[in-house]
């Protein structure tokens, strides 16, 4: 039997092009920096922790592929 079920989202990790922008629009939100090695890291509110790292350049490359004619 499973003693800890899980209640709730404890982890998710966002790619990300401009860390500093995120990192404020989550610390607007109530986020505190909890790790940070500048282009990567992990803000936490409450139980929630958030990891933000740098997208890759395939991804850019295939979202500008997507979203332009």
């Amino acid at each position: 039997m499973i003693k800890n079920i899980p209640s709730g989202i404890a982890h998710v990790a966002i790619p990300t092009d401009d860390p500093e922008l995120t990192v404020s629009f989550y610390e607007n939100l109530g986020f505190k920096r909890l790790v940070d090695h500048g282009v990567r890291g992990m803000l936490q509110c409450q139980t929630c922790v958030i990891e933000y790292y740098p997208r890759r350049q395939e991804e850019n490359k295939l979202a500008v592929s997507i979203t332009s004619p």
